[in-house]
């Protein structure tokens, strides 16, 4: 439905053309390439609904396994004692220091200070946090992984992150921390291996490791070596992958040293599947697998428990490279300035080395932070967990993540309509500044010819009192909690933020799916309009 409502809105002049950018965008990187063309959005219309009324009103269907409460014998809370024990192995002076430990007492929180902590653990995160989450599954012992080798090599994958505004150690950190909190459902306990468990967290502290800071479009644009290397496909992850596998060649890191030859290749698989997965231009071909997942994991688990983690370990994996657009608002906000300042330095450097035209989110001189934000949570973010919390049954994990979400998004609409009023104030008075200074120069004219006074300080008084202001008006948004609104809402029972049905004009930001779906009709009946005429 998201789909069909955004390929219509691309082409739609009634809707601003940054939002018709917007809806291009998420169509083309993020959405399932599921035919519409051939298909009338009446039919596709019918469709929707239809498969909307079934999913509300069938009950979700789980496994008895996943229905069973967290086994306290798996997953075990760590006693001080066993923290300061890891830490002092790791870090002999971490150890003393009080807040690390408090901090690593709280690793089963989905809100886990992550900013924090790396700011005071330094390249020991993710030793710690590693060493710490295989012990509450007791896996080194289970597995025979040497923890010496394990300290060693997660060391290495710390200081071989590169020092990025948003893909560095604190990402792996809360990417890691992200995999773990998944792992606490009934389905990672009952239905996944300890080596699989294993080799997910090792691939999600590693997803990124020596990430350049700029995306895969920008070492394709540029030829660069690495998008040589492997022919275009899959650049950066494909880097990551490789460069985690050759730090196990390094000196006493190699904790795979006592694996016998399956359990490496085991290893290995899910490393290599997984980390592919986190290339966000497969978004739409992993919302195709996560749906089929959702369908068919009952079968699945009764068939086959490898097949059916070949398919999920790789999803988790690029759901928690997603989580922290669902945490708390005041993590969520620092992920988001951290990300666009990434975004807008590749901006910066295309704009160097002449590339037209500069890759979408990455002007910072023409994006609006906040309607992205909107769009993408409302069309990508939102629609991935709910399917994703069909897998998690538990209400502790999904109910956190959507109200976290409907707080973010509500966050940035609100926002979003801030920055719009101002920038169209700024425009108004942009306007009446230029009038004025189209009105001096003609006043310069006629004095020059002896017909006026020549006078332009109501210009310069204009410029001081408006353009200052309204810069100040945009750089100052107040960050005030914002009421909050419902999303997306299935029941057709709330109008979401701001009806514009009435209206010739609309926005996709903000939009409730009942909203939607009335624009589809109307899209509808304006091509059963067209083909009446001709």
């Amino acid at each position: 439905d998201r789909r069909l409502f955004l390929e219509k809105a691309k082409n739609d002049t009634d809707l601003p053309e940054e939002e018709r950018e917007i809806a291009a965008w998420i169509t083309a990187d993020f959405l399932c390439k599921s035919p519409t063309q051939n298909i009338s959005a009446q039919t596709l219309l019918q469709n929707i609904i239809k498969k909307q009324e079934e999913e509300t009103s069938t009950e979700q269907k789980t496994t008895e396994q996943q229905q069973k409460a967290i086994d306290d014998k798996q997953i075990k809370e760590l006693s001080e004692s066993d923290i300061e024990l890891i830490v002092k192995h790791i870090n002999a002076p971490l150890s003393e220091n009080a807040r690390v430990i408090a901090l690593l007492s709280s690793i089963n929180e989905w809100n886990f200070s992550v900013f924090e902590f790396v700011e005071v653990c330094g390249n020991f995160s993710l030793s710690l946090l590693m060493c710490s989450i295989c012990k509450t599954r007791e896996m080194l012992g289970s597995l025979n992984v040497p923890m010496p080798a394990l300290v060693a090599y997660m060391n290495l994958v710390d200081v071989n992150y590169k020092d990025n505004p948003y893909h560095n150690d604190i990402h792996a950190a809360d990417v890691l921390l992200n995999m773990y909190y998944f792992m606490k459902s009934g389905i990672f306990l009952h239905n996944v291996s300890v080596l699989d468990c294993f080799a997910i967290l090792i691939a999600s502290s590693v997803h990124d490791i020596g990430h350049p800071g700029h995306g895969n479009p920008f070492e394709i644009n540029t030829e660069s070596e690495l998008a040589i290397l492997y022919n275009d496909q899959s650049v950066l992850e494909n880097m990551h992958i490789c460069l985690s596998w050759r730090l196990l060649q390094e000196q006493g890191a190699n904790f795979l040293v006592h694996f016998d030859k399956s359990q490496k290749k085991r290893f290995r698989k899910i490393l290599i599947d997984s980390i592919l997965a986190t290339d966000m231009s497969q978004h739409g071909v992993h919302s195709e697998t996560l749906e089929s997942l959702v369908e068919q994991y009952p079968q699945l688990l009764k068939d086959n428990v490898e097949k059916f983690s070949n398919q999920f370990l790789p999803i988790a994996l690029h759901t928690a490279d997603l989580g922290n657009l669902c945490k708390s608002i005041e993590y969520y906000t620092l992920w988001v300035d951290r990300l666009m300042e990434e975004f807008f330095n590749q901006g910066d450097k295309e704009r160097g080395l002449g590339i037209e035209p500069i890759s979408f989110l990455c002007d910072r001189f023409k994006v609006n932070i906040h309607h992205g934000q909107v769009g993408f949570i409302n069309f990508v973010i939102r629609p991935w967990f709910t399917k994703f919390g069909k897998l998690l049954a538990e209400d502790s994990h999904n109910k956190l993540f959507l109200d976290h979400l409907n707080d973010n998004l509500n966050y940035m609409q609100e926002r979003a309509n801030q920055t719009k009023d101002a920038q169209e104030e700024i425009q108004k008075n942009q306007h009446i500044i230029d009038e004025h200074h189209h009105h001096n120069n003609n006043n310069n004219d006629h004095d020059n010819n002896g017909d006026g006074d020549g006078g332009s300080e109501d210009v310069d008084e204009l410029i001081d009192t408006d353009e200052e202001e309204l810069a100040d008006t945009v750089k100052n948004l107040p960050n005030i909690k914002p009421k909050v609104y419902p999303i997306a809402d299935d029941d057709g029972t709330s109008p979401g933020i701001g009806t514009r049905s009435s209206s010739s004009k609309y926005s996709i930001v903000g939009m409730s799916l009942p909203e939607m779906k009335s624009k589809l009709l109307e899209y509808a009946d304006k091509e059963k309009g067209i083909e009446t005429t001709l």
